[in-house]
């Protein structure tokens, strides 16, 4: 139902679309996309057509209006524009089509309302219209009406409203308001219970649905039951029971049903009753998961970093191959906090060391089976007691970043980063760095990440990443990005032009995770990203990880049961909300998502407090994407 055309811009050579949607259908349950498709008329070539969709997940009740189609490149003169919302099953739940001539920059508003067909609207004549906006009929045909805007408009008469108190009656999990001269149905936030949903019908309000076969709730529109017993699609169990496949066969260990057929499976150290804080931090290299944990050695508890083979992601089981420990191990308790490799190294921090020293780095070389050997331990020259040297790392290629966030470059905490080169298979010290505006309390060095030519280091205290280009074998400041809230265990994802930077204690908000493009030359600072339903204090973008196409973030402050972890996707340079992770045996104070890895198939969360089988030991959850 089109409410409003209107120009925005002079006339020009070539024309651009930019439509609004306004809808009291409920995203994500009502519809799951919403598709516009624009074709040129009888004059224009036949070929000239453009598709946009958009994802409305996370965008809650559209009543206001949402920009959905921007479109640019358009030829002049006749288009017709089509606006459908799809379900997931790409049936159309509701559409509208209009003829429009196009001079130049065209704005379109489509109105489209569950309670239309109530209306009850009328042409002149007495016959029904095809739709009715702001108590006028549009006629799809033409054939009556007063050409407005590309579209076709005649009386309606007493279908107008000017205020919400002259629309029905709704369900009290819902309102009936006035928007555009129309009454739209919108549903209240938090209307009805969690595991309910509101039907705006005032005989009806919260509503469930209960999934055949299994007595779980499933919401109309899902892909999968709550706890994914049955396909909502076709109303067909999926599993058995929660902890049996389709196929009946049963799940591996502490493995679950996860909706589609398959399992999910829980990790944890096979020597568990020695082991704590299993899965403070993990990352995922060439098939391989590590995860680091703590162990009790003598008269010390240490840390040490758990090497697994993740076979077939399609049912992943996990084998631990290795456990890897420093060599002069009775002094490392943060052995394996911060790791990174690339190529065949890894770089395994320590940076506090009991006795006494600035930290170190140590470093592994894999050999043709797959193990790891410690070849070389790293500490600075010049470093001092409670430096936290290895506090963060990032290899790239030959070079090797290590911070040091406590180090007093420029004043107590001010921080500083050195750069190791290698060559022929050994590590050396090239060059130590320091912002040329460093400061006491700034931290530098709290999370780098380096990438070919490129590096990125987070000052927390200064609000600020800084980054650097290698020009003529020297590490040179480049610029210095504004992060507002990063803080110390926050992280940091750099691949050569996107940049992500955590910032999980911004005050105002619930945290967020600032994104950067680099083009070569300048970095552009790009909308924030944010869950739909984290609250403030859920610290969100503290641990996060990127697979060049999705993006997983914890709320790890989250009060609710379990922290939950948002799987963001990549479409057109905007990050669209897919879904998020919560374990079917979730506590409260687990840690879940304190630690994140991801693959193409797969996301890999920890929860380093988890409670079973002994309190703190900690555990990993595998989740398909």
């Amino acid at each position: 139902m089109l409410s409003g055309c209107g120009r925005i811009e002079p006339v020009q050579r070539v024309a651009g679309l930019r439509v609004v949607l306004v809808t009291d259908y409920e995203p994500g349950r009502e519809f799951s996309s919403v598709h516009t498709h624009v074709s040129a008329g009888v004059l224009q070539a036949a070929e000239v057509s453009h598709d946009v969709r958009w994802d409305p997940k996370g965008a809650g009740n559209l009543n206001e209006g949402v920009v959905v189609a921007d479109v640019q490149g358009l030829p002049l003169g006749d288009q017709t524009v089509n606006v459908r919302l799809m379900n997931d099953s790409e049936g159309v739940v509701d559409a509208w089509s209009v003829p429009l001539f196009f001079r130049g920059q065209e704005l379109l508003t489509v109105v489209l309302s569950r309670g239309c067909d109530s209306l009850g609207c009328l042409r002149d004549n007495g016959l029904p219209c095809n739709q009715c906006v702001n108590g006028q009929c549009i006629d799809r045909d033409g054939s009556t009406g007063v050409e407005r805007g590309g579209a076709w408009i005649a009386g309606c008469g007493l279908q107008a409203c000017t205020q919400d108190e002259e629309c029905p009656v709704t369900a009290l999990c819902a309102d009936s308001r006035c928007i555009h001269g129309m009454c739209l149905q919108v549903i209240k936030p938090l209307g009805c219970d969690p595991l309910y949903f509101c039907n705006p019908d005032p005989s009806v309000g919260c509503e469930s649905v209960v999934a055949p076969e299994c007595g779980q709730i499933c919401f109309p529109g899902a892909s999968e039951c709550t706890v994914g017993f049955v396909d909502c699609t076709t109303g067909t169990p999926i599993c058995s029971d929660v902890t049996h496949r389709e196929d009946g066969t049963p799940c591996s260990g502490d493995g679950w049903c996860d909706g589609r057929g398959g399992c999910e499976i829980k990790l944890r150290p096979t020597d568990s009753e020695d082991t704590r804080l299993f899965g403070l931090d993990m990352f995922e290299m060439d098939g391989q998961l590590f995860v680091n944990g703590r162990q009790q050695v003598p008269m010390v508890e240490q840390g040490v970093l758990f090497v697994y083979e993740v076979e077939n992601s399609t049912d992943p089981t996990l084998r631990l191959v290795q456990k890897i420990e420093p060599s002069d191990q009775a002094a490392q308790l943060d052995f394996g906090d911060t790791f990174a490799g690339e190529g065949g190294w890894l770089a395994v921090g320590a940076s506090q060391i009991l006795m006494s020293g600035p930290g170190a780095t140590y470093i592994f070389q894999q050999d043709g089976l797959g193990g790891w050997h410690e070849s070389q331990k790293l500490v600075p020259a010049d470093g001092l007691f409670g430096d936290e040297f290895g506090g963060s790392l990032s290899i790239s290629g030959q070079w090797l970043a290590v911070g040091a966030a406590d180090h007093a470059a420029t004043g107590s905490q001010s921080g500083a980063v050195y750069m190791y080169e290698n060559v022929a298979g050994f590590w050396h010290f090239r060059q130590k760095l320091v912002p040329l505006d460093n400061g006491a309390n700034h931290i530098f060095g709290t999370v780098v990440a380096v990438h070919g030519e490129h590096l990125v280091a987070t000052a927390p205290g200064a609000d600020a990443a800084y980054t650097y280009q290698k020009v003529g074998g020297m590490w040179v400041e480049d610029q210095k990005l504004n992060v507002v809230g990063h803080e110390d265990g926050d992280d940091l994802v750099w691949d050569g032009s996107t940049l992500l930077v955590g910032a999980s204690d911004n005050g105002a908000i619930q945290g967020y995770i600032a994104h950067f493009e680099y083009d070569g030359v300048n970095w552009a600072a790009q909308p924030h990203i944010v869950p739909s339903l984290s609250l403030l204090g859920d610290k969100f973008g503290g641990a996060f990880r990127f697979n060049g196409l999705q993006l997983a973030s914890a709320a790890e402050g989250a009060s609710s049961t379990g922290a939950p972890v948002y799987l963001f996707v990549r479409k057109n340079n905007a990050w669209v909300e897919q879904r998020s992770y919560v374990p079917e045996d979730s506590t409260v104070g687990s840690g879940h998502g304190i630690g994140l890895a991801i693959t193409e198939d797969l996301l890999f969360v920890s929860a380093p407090q988890d409670g079973s089988p002994m309190p703190n030991h900690g555990s990993v959850y595998v989740y398909h994407l």
